[in-house]
């Protein structure tokens, strides 16, 4: 039984295997024109693999059948694989085989256009001068052929190798030619060049003009490889603005793409990209992690191009790791292959200075120089001759670099968003620059340079708006007013309030996406302040200013809290709980030796005693008015303050100001709105019966006449909308939401009116920038009013937002404030700003208001009951310094 089943398994094996040799020998052969179509089907499938087998197949059959075109064809698709594929010798070798058979056949079209092929591998693999020779020649024989979209295409690749008006003559002729014959994707690639050029030049604004005129005709042709390229463009563009973070979304879809489509050129690209956006953002590991996989990417392509360009990557990540050693051997390597590059020069300088190799890294930075005289290298040779003390010939270097940067900022893309963080792309050699300076003796050159780099994006905007007409516009409104005793003409209804007054967790409260809103539009340039422009300042003012740089290796003070027995907690304004003690001393007194005991000698004894602060940094969320000397007296007990962003900015509120005076005395007084909206996690914000009194306090000491007071249901957001543009005085005790990762999306809470933005109770920093204000003061009684995101602009936050609306001046908080201290604080402030004659001001107001309040709690005055029984507030700065005053004192 086992012998005879053996037997039949046999047969049916033999069978079968003769039933399959008679199919393969009755099948008709395939042709290599046929392998050729079926491999163009693939490629449309994004078959890749599949694709290249079926081309080599083309090319042995077409050698069997003598079918030169088709094997030149097939050597000619195979070479664009394996070029995309990085494959460049490969590739070359097939190309080079292509282009002898076209010239066989007499075939000039197509052998023109495997020289543009081989002029993009020279290219790609550093022979600049072997890739010129390769487009000449194709653009000679297009031209002879009179193939117009193939001389545009030349036109683009040519531009690559020319400089000056040679280069503008081959964007532009390419580009009159591709839109004189429709061809888009060409026209679409020289204004992507075009766009590349314009930010190697400077021209940040056109660049982005250009690279989005690009984008939108490579998103509507579907073209993935050059949308990908410009996207990556596009992302540079963000990051020299300052907004690394917002590059890298533009980066991680080009690389998408890219590895869809299989262009390994590409993804090295983009991940080099994504490694320098997320080292400036601080994910250093991540970036060597990304680069390092480029890096064998790069090393498989055998392009020593690609292979140094990774390299500076790679060492640039080392040097963000403080790995100075690693970073320099890595670029010693990078510098012996080529073509030499002045980037690669930059970061070995760089790297050899930070291993205190002064004359090595000044050595390496001037050959860098003698390759391309840019701002970073500039800036390598500044550090390095400085160092040596040659401090004459680094601030040669660095004024050449500051004036660079103060030309770039007339072309920045005119974006309020894009310019705020322009100054900080440029932080280390503002650094570099105050540091020299100082070293050297030349102070007044230090202020200046720090002046240079504050708050230019918002007197950007400021500039951008005319402030002069606004207020004219509203004397004569109130005119009119008054005449015809309309007054506000306000009516009352039963809408929804506000939120609470802040929030310790407010930026986990607020939408944490970092989208950001609609752009504001900032066409106009505005000037920093000079050092008289200062100086006449601080004569207008009757103030000494005190001006502060902070650089990179200043450590942010610890903050400690002490639980126990001493602690105690209150309820603040946000419904949260602050701590407060009377241990909390130190830090106080450190931050005075650092911030004030260096200029204590230089400050008024007599006669004015008003300060202008000028912050920098983390310093913007510091109230000076806490900081203790030694002798235990806080800073506010011997001089009035008031704070700004920069000193050009106090231009504009004193016209502001100015503007204002005549306009009759009115006040809005909003307290406690009643159906606020709901935060995104779906929390309610709680009641605010604290400002109610505060309001009704306020209130009583004004004529009544003059008073418009909103609260509870009345409270909402359209009666606040209505009743501000009339306001002189706007005080808004109500919840502040402050949202640091989309700063125009930070809001003060009001009652529901309806559905539509201007009426869900949520009173935006973006929508603040579209109020027409004229308002000498708008006091934001909440919580955290005066925080946001720091940059070198400053604080993009809702105070910044309402000077640009029309207000002089803004009373606004530094962190979350208790309820009933704020309440009897804010009372004593309005009391003593209307009593206030001469030169009084708010400034002077605040002053009075906080001591009034710190001498209550050093009597003992102010109680609440704890679990350890009735226990006195102490003194703790957290009770009675966090409202500050910005802007005109």
């Amino acid at each position: 039984m086992f012998c005879r089943s053996r037997n039949i398994v046999s047969r049916s094996v033999l069978l079968v295997l003769c039933f399959v040799i008679g199919c393969g020998s009755a099948l008709p052969q395939v042709t290599a024109a046929e392998w050729l179509a079926e491999a163009g089907k693939q490629f449309q499938g994004r078959d890749f693999v599949a694709a290249r087998r079926s081309l080599e197949r083309a090319v042995d059959t077409a050698q069997k059948e003598q079918n030169t075109q088709v094997e030149a064809d097939a050597r000619s698709y195979l070479g664009e694989g394996m070029q995309r594929a990085g494959e460049y010798a490969a590739a070359n070798a097939e190309f080079e085989k292509a282009l002898g058979l076209y010239e066989q056949l007499g075939n000039r079209s197509r052998a023109a256009s495997v020289r543009t092929f081989l002029g993009l591998i020279a290219f790609s693999t550093g022979d600049e001068k072997k890739a010129r020779e390769y487009y000449e020649q194709a653009m000679a024989a297009y031209e002879t052929l009179n193939d117009l979209a193939a001389v545009a295409i030349l036109h683009r690749s040519l531009a690559f190798f020319s400089k000056g008006d040679e280069e503008r003559r081959h964007i532009t002729q390419g580009l009159e030619i591709a839109r004189q014959i429709g061809a888009r994707r060409t026209e679409a690639q020289l204004l992507h060049l075009w766009g590349d050029r314009d930010f190697g030049a400077d021209d940040f604004r056109s660049a982005f003009e250009r690279l989005n005129e690009a984008r939108a005709i490579f998103e509507e042709l579907g073209d993935r490889d050059d949308l990908a390229r410009v996207l990556t463009s596009m992302g540079r563009l963000y990051r020299v603005h300052g907004h690394a973070d917002q590059a890298l979304p533009f980066y991680e879809r080009a690389l998408d793409l890219q590895k869809q489509s299989g262009d390994k050129q590409g993804v090295i690209q983009s991940l080099n990209a994504i490694t320098v956006a997320l080292n400036i953002v601080g994910r250093h590991a991540e970036a060597l992690r990304n680069e390092q996989e480029a890096l064998r990417l790069a090393r498989e392509t055998g392009s020593p191009f690609f292979i140094k360009f990774i390299l500076e990557g790679v060492a640039s990540t080392h040097l963000h790791l403080k790995q100075y050693q690693r970073a320099a051997d890595v670029l010693e390597e990078a510098r012996q292959l080529t073509p030499p590059r002045a980037s690669t020069l930059r970061l070995l300088s760089e790297a050899r200075f930070r291993l205190n190799q002064y004359d090595r890294a000044l050595q390496t930075a001037e050959e860098g120089l003698q390759l391309e005289h840019s701002r970073d290298v500039l800036e390598d040779r500044a550090q390095a001759l400085w160092k040596l003390g040659r401090t004459a010939e680094a601030l040669s270097d660095i004024r050449e670099v500051l004036d660079s940067i103060e030309q770039a900022r007339t072309t920045l893309v005119p974006t309020d968003f894009m310019k705020q963080g322009f100054s900080d792309t440029y932080r280390f050699v503002t650094n570099l620059a105050i540091r020299v300076f100082l070293d050297s003796g030349r102070e007044r050159d230090a202020l200046a340079t720090a002046e240079q780099s504050r708050g230019r994006a918002f007197l950007d905007l400021l500039a951008s708006k005319d402030l002069a007409s606004k207020v004219e516009s509203l004397m004569q409104q109130a005119a009119n007013d008054t005449s015809s005793g309309t007054g506000l003409g306000l009516k009352v209804g039963g809408l929804p309030p506000l939120v609470t007054r802040g929030d310790s967790p407010a930026v986990n409260r607020a939408n944490p996406s970092s989208a950001r809103s609609t752009e504001l539009p900032s066409p106009g340039t505005s000037s920093a302040a000079s050092m008289e422009d200062l100086l006449a300042l601080a004569t207008r003012l009757n103030s000494t200013i005190l001006a502060y740089w902070i650089d990179e290796a200043l450590r942010p003070a610890e903050r400690t809290t002490t639980r126990g027995p001493r602690v105690i907690e209150l309820p603040s304004r946000a419904g949260d709980t602050i701590l407060t003690s009377r241990r909390g001393q130190m830090p106080w007194r450190r931050l005075y030796d650092a911030l004030i005991r260096p200029v204590r000698t230089q400050l008024a004894s007599k006669g004015s005693r008003r300060l202008t602060i000028i912050p920098s940094g983390p310093l913007f969320r510091l109230s000076f008015a806490a900081l203790m000397a030694e002798n235990g007296r806080y800073l506010i007990e011997d001089y009035s303050i008031h704070y700004a962003p920069a000193g050009a900015v106090l231009k504009y509120t004193n016209l502001t100001k100015a503007r204002t005076s005549e306009l009759p005395a009115r006040y809005l007084l909003v307290a406690n709105p009643s159906g606020m909206p709901a935060l995104p996690d779906g929390k309610t914000l709680p009641s605010l019966p604290g400002s109610d009194e505060e309001v009704r306090r306020i209130a009583q000491m004004l004529p009544s006449a003059t008073v418009t007071t909103l609260r509870a249901g009345n409270a909402d957001e359209t009666r606040v909308r209505n009743a501000i543009p009339s306001a002189k005085v706007i005080h808004l005790a109500t919840h502040g939401i402050v949202n640091d990762n989309d700063a125009l999306n930070s809001f003060l809470a009001f009652g529901r009116a309806g559905d539509a933005a201007a009426a869900d109770g949520r009173l935006t920093a973006e929508e603040v920038y579209g109020l027409d204000l004229h308002t000498d003061l708008v006091f934001l009684s909440a919580c955290r009013t005066a925080l946001g995101r720091i940059s070198g602009d400053g604080v993009a936050g809702l105070a910044r937002a309402f000077f640009y609306a029309g207000a002089a001046s803004v009373v606004s908080t530094l962190w979350d404030v208790a309820d009933e201290p704020a309440s009897q604080l804010v009372v004593e402030f309005y009391r003593s700003l209307l009593s206030g004659t001469g030169d009084w001001r708010k400034g002077d107001a605040l002053r009075t208001a906080q001591l009034r309040l710190l001498r209550a709690l050093r009597a003992g005055q102010l109680q609440v009951n704890t679990p350890f029984g009735k226990l006195s507030l102490p003194e703790d700065p957290i009770l009675w310094a966090g409202f500050v005053v910005i802007g005109e004192p």
